[in-house]
């Protein structure tokens, strides 16, 4: 009988804190640095006062978003979520890093983030991409912003309508898309004005995947509640043992 019981609660328990998984994506974008770009905080390379700095190198960027939290709107072939400090709700923008000539600079995105991708609600039917994490914070007198985003244009037809996850795509004819990245502080640009450091890249290529995530905060309180129903369970059938031997 007390097994029985015992078997209730635990199913009971565990079946209440069966994983609750957010809908986490990474998204990678990989290009080539075109146009002015300038370093004057030196995270990527020396600064160069002509204000163009390392055309034609590699440009890495990876993001990562939890497209179940802030303001969700999906439709058909189309999934979206955007949020932050700005919106009073949770950023859907977990982290984002940008890489270029070996150095790493990363983003929060906590102030404000934005997921977006959609197999044909361009113009003409054509395929858009976008994500976006912004960093702000006060530093002494001036609000500065760190800042990425990211838009891509594909030729109709070029992304299936169900959007297709894991997604892996090489920019072909017809397709256009871009990386920005702008890293700020107090002091500006002497010649380029309110961004320290920005660098602008045009696609190669583009990736989107799925990763594993953490149980939520309260799955795991609902699994530590049912191992300690499970304890408590045990805990009575041996006092009920040790009564009756004796």
């Amino acid at each position: 009988m007390n097994s029985k019981i015992l078997a209730v609660v635990s199913s009971g328990l565990f079946g209440i804190a069966s994983p609750a998984f957010a809908d986490t994506v990474d998204v990678t974008f990989i290009g080539t640095i075109f146009s002015v770009n300038y370093d004057q905080l030196g995270i990527f390379g020396p600064y160069l006062t002509s204000g163009d700095n390392f055309p034609g190198a590699s440009y890495a960027e990876t993001l990562v978003f939890n497209t179940a939290l802030g303001n969700v709107g999906n439709g058909a072939g189309s999934v979206s979520a955007y949020g932050g400090t700005e919106y009073g709700v949770v950023s859907p923008a977990v982290s984002a890093s940008v890489t270029i000539n070996g150095h790493t600079a990363s983003i929060h995105g906590l102030y404000y983030g934005d997921f977006y991708v959609c197999s044909s609600c361009g113009s003409g039917g054509t395929g858009e991409l976008y994500f976006q994490a912004i960093d702000k914070s006060d530093n002494g007198n001036s609000t500065t912003t760190n800042n990425t985003s990211v838009f891509i244009s594909l030729a109709a037809g070029h992304i299936p309508s169900s959007i297709p996850i894991p997604l892996s795509y090489i920019s072909s004819a017809g397709d256009t898309g871009e990386a920005t990245v702008n890293l700020d502080t107090a002091a500006d640009n002497p010649i380029f004005g309110d961004n320290s450091t920005h660098f602008e890249a045009l696609l190669t290529s583009v990736s989107l995947s799925s990763v594993e995530s953490l149980p939520e905060p309260s799955t795991w309180a609902m699994m530590l509640l049912g191992l300690a129903g499970l304890g408590f369970m045990t805990c009575r059938q041996k006092a009920k043992r040790t009564l009756m031997a004796t």
